[in-house]
């Protein structure tokens, strides 16, 4: 058989990683106002396939390159069955943790998130400059 592990509430910071590194599955059954929350983040950085309540800004994500189980709001049989199928399917597994290391490598990377703030902040000035020059008009 296998195991089935919950953990809830806040694990302390240094355990997360290993936490959700060893875990074939994990579950963000959040409220559907919040954005992609921050325990999501961390489970597919880990690797672990991610079931989530359905909400707008996973769809947009996913268009990003996340890859993530989205669950109707419904009742425990669909979460259970939800469960089961991942932990059936090791190759779906396997492909969602391939597609968000690349989601994490490019939307979450500090390096690629520090120059494309860098770019922002030049295009900034650029305009601020061309502003001040009267080459174009605000």
């Amino acid at each position: 058989g296998q195991r089935v592990t919950f953990v809830h509430g806040n694990a302390p910071l240094e355990t997360v990683g290993a936490l959700m590194s060893v875990a074939d599955v994990s579950l963000s059954l959040v409220g559907t106002l919040e954005p992609v929350s921050w325990s999501v983040q961390q489970a597919v950085a880990c690797g672990s396939a991610v079931i989530v309540t359905d909400q707008a800004s996973y769809a947009l994500e996913e268009a990003r390159g996340l890859s993530v189980h989205r669950l109707l709001p419904g009742g425990a049989a669909e979460l259970c069955a939800a469960i089961a199928h991942l932990l059936d399917d090791a190759e779906r597994r396997t492909a969602m943790a391939q597609a968000n290391e690349r989601y994490v490598t490019l939307h979450h990377d500090r390096e690629t998130e520090l120059t494309r703030l860098l770019r922002i902040v030049a295009g900034a000035a650029t305009a601020d400059r061309l502003l001040a020059a009267g080459t174009v008009r605000g």
